[in-house]
């Protein structure tokens, strides 16, 4: 057995002098890991998965260790130190790519802190944490000799500790506040993130109506560059913290997400360019409110109070109803000339929302999604919005017969229009690939748009990292890979080019599998369109020159 170490000065070659199988007799396979836990107590069963091998027993490395002499030794350890060092930079990257769940996970990465070690400590190269606190409950169904309370606590405080110690922290995601978290662990928690987490300046954290107002003033109060407020409807705010939070927050605030401005709002944040707001129909001063209080905004979302529109408009069995008439004729003289001059970006949960906002102005790139019972809205918000670029997205509602019929057909694009993307979330169906296509290739308002540019784009939204919420793309190395709608597209993207006499370049993004893209070419003549493929970089620059990767991330 031979291997060696690289660095920029030398190579330490090192040579196990004895076979391993003469000093220990294995009695398994070496080139398989020991079982899992739940397969090792499964004695004499045999298991059909194979692991590879990539570490074994302490005593069984002491054995082998003792074969080497001091120089081989030596050679070995600088070996090691090379790996760690080069791999400790994206082993750090990767913390926060999933929430530290479970108290064997949190006891393990505060150990990995090494807090304590001196100059050997890593506490100050984690910038990003995700953390997720436990039930109380689901201690207690742990079966004897385990003491359910003492876990309970162990993992508190193991949380606890290392939001103490991770102070070079920069950017923290709070998963949530157990619905039977005490209140003395919650103000606890808040406590020790406005002393000790002074660095920090991404925060993703929810709200709780148990939450002492000393300690969420002081939290408010950091000086953030972001604050996400991640509550999953508008019913789980409570109000009274939400003004708290609000009239506390710090001038520093560049980008504040999922909020609810309260009816006492008075302050100026000229700093703000990035506002999510929960659309609240009863408010009557919304947007005088928001255009006064964040006058600077560049990007907006807007996120709805409803899960879905169906069941609020569908006795009226049209749209607009009686209800949402009044409220957009009410807001709509509340935008000013002047409001939000600088708006690039709207991204809109639902159409009916939009629709109630009455945002009758120019908006250079909209997204909003495609839903069945509310398609009639969409030509009126495009004709007041005229945007450039506009991203559809398909299956981020709930309205599952809106997956029979995208309704491309009757688009009807404004002349304004020069980019479409089209983003299929958590759909991986042929045939939906294939009626959108369809419909591409149907759609009169289309052949009839300056669009130059169509994106199709497939992404999975999960909350992974720092995303609160956003896209993560499947890996490449998936067991049931998602390649389908290459070949697919390969076939039916000529005769959409060809129905479509502006269109100049067509792109097909499949999340985890990298970007395909053409460049339309149109001989003169008779002659059809051809597609040009182009390499992914060059077809990456062209998304982002087209600003069609606007709504990539929240």
């Amino acid at each position: 057995m031979t291997t060696s170490s690289h660095s920029s000065e030398k190579i330490f070659p090192f040579t196990f002098s004895v076979p391993l199988h003469a000093v220990i007799p294995l009695s398994r396979d070496p080139n398989l890991l020991p079982l899992p836990e739940h397969q090792s107590d499964k004695c004499g069963e045999s298991s059909a998965m194979t692991y590879r091998l990539t570490t074994i027993v302490v005593d069984v490395q002491r054995l082998i260790l003792s074969l080497l002499d001091m120089k081989d030794l030596s050679s070995l350890m600088k070996t090691c130190s090379y790996f760690l060092d080069l791999g400790l930079p994206e082993l750090i990257g990767r913390i926060p790519n999933q929430a530290i769940v479970g108290l064997d996970k949190a006891v393990s990465f505060l150990n990995f802190l090494r807090v304590g070690g001196g100059p050997f400590s890593r506490r100050h190269l984690v910038e990003a944490l995700w953390l997720a606190f436990p039930r109380s409950s689901q201690y207690y169904n742990c079966p004897r000799p385990y003491k359910p309370h003492k876990l309970y606590k162990n993992h508190i405080a193991t949380l606890l500790s290392i939001l103490r110690h991770c102070s070079y922290v920069r950017r923290l995601r709070i998963q949530n506040w157990p619905w039977d978290f005490e209140v003395d662990n919650l103000n606890t928690t808040l406590h020790t993130i406005a002393r000790y987490m002074t660095a920090l300046q991404h925060l993703t954290i929810p709200l709780a109506s148990t939450s002492e107002h000393r300690h969420l003033t002081k939290v408010a109060r950091l000086p953030l560059r972001k604050l996400v407020l991640s509550s999953s409807t508008l019913c789980d705010i409570p109000t009274p913290q939400m003004s708290l939070v609000m009239n506390s927050l710090s001038q520093t605030v560049v980008t504040l997400d999922r909020i609810v401005l309260p009816e006492d709002f008075r302050r100026h944040l000229p700093n703000v360019r990035m506002l999510g707001l929960w659309m609240n129909r009863q408010d009557s001063a919304v947007v005088e409110n928001m255009t006064a209080a964040f006058p600077n905004v560049t990007s907006f979302r807007l996120h709805s109070s409803h899960h879905t529109d169906r069941d609020y408009y569908c006795a009226c069995g049209s749209f607009p109803d009686l209800e949402m008439a009044p409220v957009r004729e009410h807001n709509q003289p509340q935008w000013q000339p002047g409001s939000w001059p600088s708006l690039e970006a709207v991204w809109a949960a639902r159409l009916c929302d939009l629709y109630c906002l009455g945002a009758s102005r120019h908006i250079p790139c909209l997204s909003v999604p495609v839903e069945k019972c509310t398609r009639s809205v969409l030509s009126v918000i495009l004709a007041e919005t005229r945007p450039s670029f506009l991203e559809l997205r398909v299956g981020d509602s709930a309205d599952e017969t809106v997956l029979d019929s995208p309704g491309l057909e009757d688009l009807a694009a404004p002349s304004s229009l020069h980019c479409l993307a089209l983003r299929f979330t958590n759909i991986v169906c042929a045939a939906t690939t294939q009626w959108v296509l369809d419909g591409l290739e149907r759609s009169s308002g289309l052949k009839d748009s300056s669009l130059t540019h169509l994106l199709l784009r497939w992404t999975l939204e999960e909350p992974t990292a720092l995303n609160d919420g956003g896209v993560s793309f499947l890996p490449r190395d998936r067991e049931q890979p998602l390649p389908f709608p290459w070949p697919m597209a390969s076939h039916s993207l000529p005769q959409v080019a060809q129905a479509l006499p502006t269109l100049r370049w067509i792109g097909v993004d499949v999340c985890g599998w990298g970007l395909k893209s053409w460049k339309v070419s149109r001989p003169t003549g008779a002659a059809p369109a051809t597609l040009i493929e182009m390499s992914e970089q060059s077809g990456r620059r062209v998304v982002q020159t087209m600003q069609m990767d606007a709504f990539s991330k929240p």
